[in-house]
């Protein structure tokens, strides 16, 4: 085995996860290689200390402060709406009700005829006088007075 090798199975070798014969090739390297034997007494002086190292035990639900944030966030971004908030939306959309019902009887009022209604009259016999020129336009509705 070279070096290079060795130093990629240390820690397999440590933690007893290579086979029979790896382990006897590799324990005969670390005895003749006084380079990948320093750097395996480290590793097992490492993982020494972190196994020797006390652990204080934990009072912490992770999943129920998860749930807490995640309430806390929401109300942060979406805020609960108030009687202000509905207030300015009902105003606002009658605001613009009443702007387009006034533009709608300004534009089309109801009291007055067009210029074809205005042409045609009424003769004295109750008929309607049915001299209408082409150059005035006629909706369906005018023609309907002036067909027997």
């Amino acid at each position: 085995m070279n070096c290079l090798t060795v130093r990629n199975l240390i820690s397999a070798y440590i933690d007893c996860e290579l086979d029979p014969d790896q382990r006897r090739e590799l324990r005969n390297h670390l005895f003749h290689c006084q380079e990948c034997n320093q750097e395996y007494e480290q590793l097992v002086s490492i993982k020494n200390c972190l196994e020797n190292s006390c652990q204080e035990p934990i009072d912490f639900n992770l999943l129920e402060a998860l749930y807490a944030r995640i309430e806390s966030e929401k109300i942060a971004i979406i805020p609960h709406p108030n009687g202000f908030y509905w207030g300015s939306r009902i105003l606002m959309i009658a605001a613009c009700l009443t702007a387009f019902f006034l533009a709608t009887f300004m534009l089309y009022p109801l009291n007055q005829k067009s210029t074809a209604q205005n042409n045609l009259s009424f003769s004295s016999t109750g008929m309607m006088d049915q001299n209408i020129t082409i150059d005035q336009p006629v909706n369906v509705y005018q023609a309907s007075f002036v067909l027997p």
